[in-house]
């Protein structure tokens, strides 16, 4: 099922006005000289990849594993995928009362690469929201890189790392009471631009993102949707031809780097045996 959607532009806006607290995943490609399309799943899924004469994108949303995967390609044209999912999800504490507080967390983790001849003009961002029923959205968290900067990182999210090109981290929380509706919001975005049209700019995020549900013994959810955290989080065939065609290029520069120095390296040894 394939259903167009406008949502905000900002590049942190993370929640289509059109059903802000409804589960969904949705995918969109951009750029690459052609209009937006998207994709919106309606098994917890949602995929799409696009090829064009100077881009390649994909990107793909399931709610099932909690992962987010976005890869863009170019050799000219800018390029933009994105990823994204939210549900809520009510969380049950057996034998808990009113006023008990009961400890969840959230894992994050992120890991991809960025590069090619304009590397300045690749970027990703993760966001990520969390909060309770009956409040706003909170526990906002997003990383970018590139051509964007700064981070900002609530202080109940403990980020043990925070690179160049990923992250991995924990959100904690307290619930009070022997249920209690958490809603979840995320959005992985990644950009790829080359107007020098010298070699190819990549920002390859498609199988790498991460968000895993921890509770404590007995407690237990179910998703509005249905399909949160019901599989295991496994590689994504689709995807790894991209990463392949990244961690390629960057081989590919390293070894013209150094074949110099394996050449300088011979010449001493030959000396010293002369």
């Amino acid at each position: 099922m394939r259903t167009v959607y406008f949502c905000a532009a900002s590049a942190l806006a993370l929640v289509c006005s059109s059903s802000a607290t409804a589960a969904s995943v949705v995918v969109e490609i951009s750029g690459g000289g052609g209009p937006q399309i998207f994709e919106v799943g309606s098994n917890g899924r949602a995929e799409l990849s696009r090829s064009l004469p100077e881009a390649t994108a994909s990107g793909y949303a399931d709610l099932r594993t909690g992962k987010l995967g976005a890869g863009a390609f170019t050799t000219g044209v800018a390029t933009d995928a994105s990823a994204s999912f939210r549900d809520r999800l009510l969380v049950t504490i057996p034998g808990a009362t009113a006023e008990t507080l009961t400890p969840i967390s959230f894992g994050i983790k992120l890991d991809g690469i960025r590069g090619g001849s304009e590397r300045n003009l690749t970027q990703m961002y993760i966001g990520y929201q969390f909060g309770t029923e009956g409040s706003n959205l909170g526990a906002y968290l997003y990383h970018t890189a590139g051509t964007q900067s700064g981070n900002s990182l609530e202080s109940t999210c403990a980020i043990s790392t925070v690179t160049e090109f990923g992250l991995r981290g924990t959100c904690a929380y307290f619930l009070k009471g022997s249920e209690a509706v958490v809603l979840i919001n995320a959005v992985l975005r990644v950009q790829a631009t080359n107007p020098g049209g010298i070699g190819i700019a990549y920002s390859d995020y498609t199988n790498t993102s991460a968000l895993s549900l921890r509770l404590p013994e007995g407690v237990t959810f179910v998703s509005e949707s249905g399909f949160f955290g019901t599989a295991a989080s496994v590689p994504e065939p689709g995807t790894w031809a991209m990463m392949v065609l990244g961690f390629g290029a960057i081989g590919a520069v390293r070894r013209r780097l150094n074949r110099p120095r394996q050449a300088a390296t011979g010449l001493i040894r030959d000396m010293r045996r002369s």
